[in-house]
């Protein structure tokens, strides 16, 4: 597992198979199946969030992400099993809520599914 250098980066190349939210009493996790070209190999992106305030920007939250590759032969079937399993186990044993969101589809589509949820507040920069 590597540090990311921004929780993730969404481009015209970007393909996103699943992603996750757990939101807990005090924190959150976001975790999302994707790769950014369609040779590259598939990632689980996890981003852990504990509560600083109820600002959804600029809160001064911490937060912690990595990049989980896939072990050697591992399928996007198997990573997007995993991810469940764990988001799963965490929601249940810490007593959370689970959203499961298939996107199966480009960075815009991960973008209108999480905004039709009740819980992402989402900013888009453009470069």
């Amino acid at each position: 597992m590597t540090k990311p250098r921004a929780f993730l980066e969404l481009t015209e190349t970007t393909e996103v198979a699943t992603a996750w939210y757990v939101q807990l009493e005090e924190s959150d996790l976001l975790a999302v199946v994707y790769r950014d070209r369609g040779d590259a190999p598939w990632t689980m992106l996890l981003r852990s969030r504990t509560y600083a305030s109820d600002r959804a920007f600029d809160s001064g939250d911490r937060k912690t992400g990595y990049h989980v590759s896939p072990l050697p032969g591992e399928t996007v079937a198997q990573l997007v099993a995993k991810g469940h399993a764990l988001c799963t186990d965490l929601a249940t044993e810490l007593d959370g809520k689970l959203w499961r969101l298939d996107i199966n589809g480009g960075g815009e589509q991960l973008i209108a599914a999480l905004q039709q949820t009740p819980f992402m507040h989402i900013k888009v920069e453009e470069r």
